[in-house]
Protein backbone atom coordinates (compact mmCIF):
# COMPACT_ATOMS: atom_id res chain seq x y z
CA UNK A 1 0.00 0.00 0.00
CA UNK A 2 1.32 3.44 -0.92
CA UNK A 3 -0.35 5.42 1.86
CA UNK A 4 -3.16 5.90 4.30
CA UNK A 5 -6.03 8.36 4.59
CA UNK A 6 -7.71 9.16 7.91
CA UNK A 7 -10.11 11.79 9.14
CA UNK A 8 -8.29 14.16 11.50
CA UNK A 9 -11.25 14.26 13.92
CA UNK A 10 -11.07 10.47 14.39
CA UNK A 11 -7.37 10.44 15.29
CA UNK A 12 -6.34 14.01 16.26
CA UNK A 13 -2.66 13.27 16.82
CA UNK A 14 -0.11 14.64 17.48
CA UNK A 15 1.41 13.28 14.27
CA UNK A 16 5.03 13.03 13.19
CA UNK A 17 6.54 12.00 9.87
CA UNK A 18 8.77 9.00 10.57
CA UNK A 19 9.82 8.27 6.99
CA UNK A 20 9.17 8.92 3.33
CA UNK A 21 9.20 6.73 0.25
CA UNK A 22 8.27 7.40 -3.34
CA UNK A 23 5.08 5.66 -4.49
CA UNK A 24 5.95 2.29 -5.93
CA UNK A 25 9.61 2.54 -4.92
CA UNK A 26 11.27 -0.60 -3.66
CA UNK A 27 13.72 1.39 -1.54
CA UNK A 28 13.49 4.56 0.55
CA UNK A 29 14.32 7.96 -0.87
CA UNK A 30 18.02 8.77 -1.31
CA UNK A 31 19.86 9.98 1.78
CA UNK A 32 20.19 13.71 2.44
CA UNK A 33 23.77 14.92 2.91
CA UNK A 34 25.08 18.22 4.34
CA UNK A 35 27.90 20.51 3.19
CA UNK A 36 28.92 24.17 3.49
CA UNK A 37 27.95 26.58 0.72
CA UNK A 38 30.70 27.93 -1.55
CA UNK A 39 28.44 30.80 -2.74
CA UNK A 40 25.51 32.73 -1.25
CA UNK A 41 21.98 31.41 -1.75
CA UNK A 42 18.86 33.59 -2.07
CA UNK A 43 15.87 33.11 0.22
CA UNK A 44 13.32 30.38 -0.49
CA UNK A 45 9.97 31.06 -2.10
CA UNK A 46 6.58 29.37 -1.86
CA UNK A 47 7.78 25.87 -2.72
CA UNK A 48 10.60 23.53 -1.80
CA UNK A 49 13.34 23.81 -4.42
CA UNK A 50 15.89 21.25 -5.56
CA UNK A 51 18.57 23.42 -7.16
CA UNK A 52 21.25 22.10 -9.49
CA UNK A 53 24.62 22.37 -7.80
CA UNK A 54 28.22 21.20 -7.90
CA UNK A 55 29.85 19.57 -4.91
CA UNK A 56 33.60 20.10 -5.15
CA UNK A 57 36.19 19.84 -2.38
CA UNK A 58 33.36 19.30 0.12
CA UNK A 59 31.57 22.59 -0.71
CA UNK A 60 28.29 23.19 -2.59
CA UNK A 61 27.98 25.77 -5.35
CA UNK A 62 24.48 26.49 -6.72
CA UNK A 63 24.63 26.62 -10.51
CA UNK A 64 23.64 29.66 -12.53
CA UNK A 65 20.63 29.00 -14.76
CA UNK A 66 18.03 27.01 -12.82
CA UNK A 67 15.30 27.36 -15.48
CA UNK A 68 13.80 24.01 -16.49
CA UNK A 69 14.79 24.40 -20.16
CA UNK A 70 18.49 24.81 -19.42
CA UNK A 71 20.19 21.46 -19.90
CA UNK A 72 23.88 22.36 -19.47
CA UNK A 73 23.53 23.14 -15.73
CA UNK A 74 21.71 19.84 -15.22
CA UNK A 75 24.27 17.88 -17.23
CA UNK A 76 27.17 19.28 -15.21
CA UNK A 77 25.48 19.12 -11.78
CA UNK A 78 26.41 16.36 -9.35
CA UNK A 79 24.05 17.40 -6.54
CA UNK A 80 20.61 18.87 -5.90
CA UNK A 81 20.74 21.56 -3.22
CA UNK A 82 17.56 21.56 -1.11
CA UNK A 83 16.06 24.98 -0.34
CA UNK A 84 12.96 24.80 1.87
CA UNK A 85 9.83 26.93 1.63
CA UNK A 86 10.53 30.41 2.98
CA UNK A 87 14.12 29.58 3.89
CA UNK A 88 16.18 32.66 4.85
CA UNK A 89 19.06 33.77 2.61
CA UNK A 90 22.21 31.73 3.20
CA UNK A 91 25.82 32.93 3.32
CA UNK A 92 29.07 31.34 2.19
CA UNK A 93 29.99 28.67 4.75
CA UNK A 94 26.41 28.04 5.92
CA UNK A 95 25.52 24.35 5.97
CA UNK A 96 23.00 23.19 3.36
CA UNK A 97 21.24 19.91 2.62
CA UNK A 98 21.69 18.17 -0.73
CA UNK A 99 21.08 14.94 -2.65
CA UNK A 100 23.79 13.23 -4.70
CA UNK A 101 22.74 12.81 -8.35
CA UNK A 102 25.94 11.71 -10.10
Amino acid sequence: MDGYAIRFGDLPGPWAVIGEAAAGAGAPLPPVHRAPLAAPLAEGGTRRDYLRARLESGRLTPMIGQESGRTLPLASANALLIRDIGAPPRNVGDIADYLVIA
